[in-house]
């Protein structure tokens, strides 16, 4: 019986080449779509930490200066409530009942591990993590939007 590889029509390293990209553009896909949502959360943990530093510094300010700033304190919570119910309405549809479409691509991920470490070994699990979190990096240090 000719190996996988043959059948297809192209050489053991092409094969491999080719099952490396497919299985790459599918992990960092669906990473994608994870960390839009999940990315939320952390950057809640830290707009708290922002928005308790705003609080403590204004008890600290001159009446002019505090009033002067209260409408950009205001905004900031504002923008942080918003984000918050945004997450929540993108990750549950209860309380600690996880929305479908999230709980299937926690799922599709780890099947996609899964087959990383059957084609190329457990070793590319690393590399597939280190590379994408390297670009997911170097497109926040390029990006020109204020967005972030």
């Amino acid at each position: 019986m000719k190996s996988r590889h043959r059948r297809h029509g192209v050489s053991r390293f092409a094969y491999r080449c080719l099952t490396k990209r497919y299985l790459l553009w599918m992990y960092k896909t669906t990473k994608d779509e994870l960390d839009r949502i999940d990315r939320k959360f952390t950057q809640l943990e830290v707009d708290r930490f922002i928005a308790d530093y705003f609080l403590k510094v204004s008890g600290r300010l001159n009446k002019k200066r505090r009033d002067a700033l209260s409408a950009y304190f205001r905004q900031w919570d504002e923008y942080t409530g918003a984000k918050e119910k945004d997450a929540e309405s993108l990750k549950y549809v209860g309380p600690g009942e996880l929305e479908p479409r999230y709980a299937f691509m926690h799922l599709k991920l780890e099947a996609i591990l899964r087959a990383v470490r059957r084609y190329l070994g457990p070793g590319s699990i690393k590399e597939f993590q280190r590379l994408y979190e390297a670009k997911a990096i170097e497109n926040i240090l390029c990006a020109t939007s204020e967005r972030r």
